[in-house]
């Protein structure tokens, strides 16, 4: 089993900070419900008026924010779901109408990445059982 590295930058107590929920604002709320609730089929998690949906994601929520307008500088971002079924799940978007890239392998797993309606990247991985246990991931 791999030796556990603490750097000195994280050997000081940290701020318990634990990524919860990654949000996307975007005046195409609906497309993005339709993409995240009825094709990936999350649960929803909780909803808050008109403009805020959440849905459970596992480790961390995913939530869509309507707005009025797009906004504009918006940074990369990828959202990385870990997936049972990396094959099923590839065939399901890709038959309904999702650009998604070829399944890669590496030493980690296989993945694959796609965006949502609003542009937003997907990253889609099934880890591979040796790396998970070697790495106490």
């Amino acid at each position: 089993m791999a030796k556990k590295v603490v750097s000195k930058r994280t050997a000081k107590r940290d701020f318990g900070l634990r990524l919860k929920l990654a949000f996307v604002e975007t005046s195409e709320g609906r497309r993005l419900e339709q993409f995240y609730g009825e094709l990936l089929r999350l649960p929803i998690r909780r909803r808050f008026g008109e403009d805020w949906i959440e849905y459970d994601g596992g480790a961390a929520n995913v939530a869509v924010h309507q707005v009025a307008e797009e906004p504009s500088n918006e940074p990369r971002i990828y959202l990385s779901f870990e997936v049972a079924d990396i094959d099923a799940l590839w065939k399901h978007l890709a038959t309904n109408g999702v650009r998604v890239s070829p399944i890669r392998s590496r030493t980690r797993g296989r993945f694959f990445v796609c965006q949502d309606p609003a542009g937003v990247r997907l990253h889609f991985i099934t880890f591979e059982e040796g790396w998970r246990a070697d790495t106490d991931y």
